[in-house]
């Protein structure tokens, strides 16, 4: 791949819709919740490598991409990371509106890590902001270096809803491999504090 990008913010923070508008033919590839197929960030990597081989541009946007940031940037660290923030009461809303499942526990333990990872994240936007073209062209030149923005592929997706919802539910997910990696993480950190 030719660079990568990393996507990350709480659920319904616009991040499907990041990773279909980001995916340029030819270009660039980013997938949405790719952590779930992976158990380290070398294997996460690799997957990468398959999905945008040779000059393409690699992406995932993920709000599990925090749990492991770290060891991902450890493996590739000049990929850049982008937070999307969104204030937690509203994406419970959203989250509750969209039938998702949905507990108070995995946003707060969210927060924490998106805490605990700060220093590691190099920009970030305001979800609300996403609506105007000029924040997601400083979005697009941020993933996308030397890719001309596309004012066109804008207007095509501006307004569009990607996202999960009741008509289109969360897909069951398989994370046995990927919260193996979690837990090894969180074992890695509290060594580190003496916790």
């Amino acid at each position: 791949m030719k660079s990568s990008f990393l996507i990350c913010g709480y659920p319904r923070s616009r991040t499907m819709w990041l990773s279909k508008f980001l995916s340029v033919p030819g270009i660039s590839v980013c997938t949405h919740e790719a952590c779930e197929f992976a158990g380290s960030a070398g294997e996460f990597w690799d997957n990468a490598e398959r999905y945008a081989p040779g000059d393409l541009i690699y992406g995932n946007s993920d709000s599990a991409n925090v749990y492991v940031l770290p060891a991902l940037l450890a493996e590739r660290p000049m990929t850049k990371v982008l937070w999307i923030e969104r204030d937690l009461k509203k994406v419970a809303q959203s989250m509750r509106a969209a039938g998702m499942p949905f507990e108070d526990k995995a946003l707060l333990n969210l927060e924490m890590m998106r805490e605990l990872h700060q220093d590691h994240i190099d920009m970030s936007v305001d979800f609300d902001n996403l609506i105007y073209g000029n924040v997601c062209h400083f979005v697009w030149e941020f993933c996308l270096p030397g890719v001309p923005w596309d004012w066109g592929r804008w207007g095509l997706y501006a307004d569009q809803k990607i996202c999960y919802s009741r008509e289109h539910p969360t897909p069951e997910k398989q994370f046995h491999k990927f919260l193996g990696w979690v837990q090894r993480e969180l074992d890695e950190i509290r060594k580190e504090r003496h916790v």
